[in-house]
């Protein structure tokens, strides 16, 4: 476990470097957002998760100062046909089979390492908050944070035409994915279902 003073001195060195290669200057408000959320993420990996909650609620507050991230994204308490057996049984297998390397590989928080569109940025910060809050299993606020992190890489997708691809960036599926587990541990098992479904179709 890193002591808290050595990731707090490690996370000031380190900013955002703009993405379009040249020395173009990155706006202060975003490399402050950026180097909270890599504190949260190194707090989060030392397993130092109470000082990872302080930090990404700050994180969260700077970035909606840039960008307004609070409504439910498109899956928010909708309603979903009820599944018969054959649906449920197919989740089981599916968690079964898919959960740990979706699990490991969705489980982890994003650093901000680039300049990337404000609402990749707030997205990302969403997407940690909701996983510090899974890993002190406070479901219901994970889920408000996953659900609020796929609104805005909604509207990035919306503003831009696409968001990144990077194997180091958030993404939908890996908001879906954390969203299904989060339904399918409270026993929502139709719901948990249709946004795994909804995962795999991207």
């Amino acid at each position: 476990m890193k002591p808290i003073a050595f990731i707090q001195e490690q996370c000031q060195r380190e900013a955002p470097a703009s993405t379009d290669g040249n020395d173009a200057v990155v706006d202060p408000t975003f490399v402050h957002v950026a180097r909270l959320n890599n504190f949260a993420v190194d707090c989060l990996e030392s397993e130092h998760r109470e000082r990872a909650q302080q930090v990404v609620r700050r994180a969260v507050q700077e970035a909606e100062k840039l960008v307004p991230c609070k409504e439910n994204g498109l899956l928010g308490k909708r309603e979903t046909p009820r599944a018969d057996g054959n649906n449920v049984k197919n989740l089981y297998v599916y968690q079964r089979s898919q959960y740990d390397e979706g699990f490991n590989r969705f489980s982890k928080p994003f650093p901000i390492t680039r300049s990337v569109d404000l609402n990749q940025m707030a997205a990302t910060v969403l997407y940690n908050a909701g996983q510090v809050y899974m890993r002190s299993e406070q479901e219901e606020e994970a889920s408000e944070y996953f659900y609020r992190s796929l609104n805005a890489m909604q509207r990035c997708l919306v503003s831009k035409g696409s968001v990144s691809n990077d194997e180091d960036a958030v993404s939908i599926v890996a908001i879906l994915h954390n969203i299904g587990h989060i339904q399918y541990r409270a026993g929502q098992y139709e719901s948990s279902l249709s946004t795994y479904s909804e995962a795999l179709e991207l």
